[in-house]
């Protein structure tokens, strides 16, 4: 059947084929697109309750709703705990080396090591080993640019480890209010597929 007028032609038909077999690869997969709605509803709540608290950045929250958010509750809580736990040791090898080492410029790389080598024995979870030198990272980078205050970068490690708390929270209540209303049958066989591996 052939579109009427001006819409019978080539590009036109093309996109209505590929948004067909977009829809279709979604309706197919709903999967999918149920962690889709999550993160959307995560990140739209998470962005304007942090610009009304004039934060403008929140990208670790977001990153953390990201992480945290998976088909199954229990595998989002394993996450979620993971997460908070990497971020406050990041943030607390950060200050501690801040404190002792002092603001000098190899205070970074000192740092970020002990962070790798502190979260290196924890054997849980070796995915989760990138957040706690990316934690102290940006502590310590913030503490440094603040003439290398310790009081700044205290307020950096609580700030980012809030953000932690709030993204993680958010997804763990966005995937509980969404169970009750809206869950695709196949994401238990789906998520026990997956590696499960919290980051």
């Amino acid at each position: 059947m052939s579109l009427p007028g001006p819409l019978n032609r080539p590009k036109i038909r093309l996109a209505s084929r590929l948004f067909q077999r977009f829809l279709g690869h979604y309706l197919s997969d709903p999967l999918a697109l149920h962690y889709a709605v999550r993160i959307f509803i995560g990140t739209a709540f998470l962005w304007i309750l942090l610009q009304r608290a004039d934060n403008s950045h929140a990208i670790w929250a977001i990153i953390t709703l990201v992480l945290v958010t998976e088909p199954r509750m229990r595998t989002a809580l394993d996450t979620f705990r993971l997460r908070i736990y990497n971020t406050v040791v990041g943030c607390v090898i950060a200050l501690v080396a801040l404190l002792i080492v002092g603001p000098r410029t190899w205070t970074v790389p000192i740092g970020i090591t002990m962070a790798v080598l502190f979260s290196t024995r924890t054997p849980e979870s070796p995915a989760a080993w990138r957040t706690t030198p990316v934690a102290a990272g940006i502590v310590l980078t913030g503490g440094l640019a603040a003439s290398g205050s310790w009081a700044a970068a205290l307020e950096i490690a609580l700030v980012r480890a809030g953000e932690v708390l709030l993204g993680g929270l958010t997804a763990i209540a966005i995937a509980w209010a969404m169970s009750l209303v809206w869950m695709p049958a196949d994401s238990n066989k789906q998520s026990e597929e997956g590696d499960g591996t919290p980051v």
